[in-house]
């Protein structure tokens, strides 16, 4: 009789990406400027090792936001601001 497994928590999923990004900093070095990098790669590589029924990632501060639409009808454009010169009064 085979043994069924639980299910993988999204917050088992989400350590051992960040594990295996921490893995690759130390592989390069200890050198900063790559850790976005090193998660989506981490996270590529976990997630393809991992079987269809692993639950969904949680959302975390590292992935990033998309901005949500404005409103129909707005603007999201900045004014802009004429900076020259309002001609004085006539001398």
């Amino acid at each position: 009789m085979s043994e069924k497994k639980a299910p993988i928590s999204g917050e088992e999923v989400r350590n051992m990406i960040a594990m295996r990004a921490y893995y690759k900093y130390v592989e390069r070095g200890y050198q900063a400027g790559s850790s976005q990098q090193d998660w989506l790669i981490a996270e590529a590589e976990i997630l393809a090792s991992l079987p269809s029924t692993a639950a969904p990632i949680p959302d975390t501060k590292s992935r990033t936001k998309v901005p949500k639409p404005a409103p129909a009808g707005t603007s999201t454009a900045k004014k802009k601001v004429s900076r020259a010169k309002k001609p004085g009064p006539a001398r």
